[in-house]
């Protein structure tokens, strides 16, 4: 061996400080290590199966939400549906109560109108009379004598005696 080089009385000493070395390394930390080396692989495995667990949990939140979206949209198009149903039946309410509103006016304006075209043909019909006797005073004064004129008012009041009775 020592044509290698390598002394046996220095390779033995060698030897025996690495066992020393090893056993007290052993002995001091090897049972450390391993117990922080199992920690750890503990820790690791733990970990992932709280990974998965979430995982789990958070497919299973998702076909929960996507079931919740669905019926939340189904829900708001009810909703819709139903706003669109009340809206057309208040449309149909306040044009119904429109027209009967605008009926009960044109009634009124044309009730107004016929009073008023009444109340007019009462005046013309007044202004008119007033006019004729107004008219028949002057021709009976202007061109009859005084016996026709007096022949005339005795039958008038014949005929008004005779309406009365």
């Amino acid at each position: 061996m020592e044509a290698l080089g390598i002394n046996p009385l220095q390779l033995a000493a060698q030897i025996v400080n690495f066992l020393i070395i090893f056993f007290i390394l052993y002995k001091l930390t090897y049972r450390t290590i391993l117990k922080v080396l199992g920690e750890r692989e503990k820790k690791i495995w733990e970990s992932m199966e709280y990974s998965d667990k979430i995982k789990a949990e958070w497919e299973k939140m998702g076909k929960v939400h996507t079931e919740e979206v669905g019926k939340a949209r189904k829900e708001a198009e009810m909703i819709r549906e139903e706003a669109k149903l009340a809206a057309d039946e208040n449309r149909q309410a306040i044009l119904t109560e429109a027209r009967e509103e605008a009926e009960g006016l044109v009634k009124k304006e044309m009730a107004a109108f016929e009073e008023k075209k009444r109340a007019e043909e009462k005046t013309l019909r007044t202004k008119t009379i007033e006019m004729s006797t107004l008219i028949a005073e002057r021709l009976i004064r202007d061109y009859l004598r005084k016996e026709d004129q007096q022949s005339m008012v005795d039958e008038a009041i014949k005929q008004l005696d005779s309406m009365k009775s």
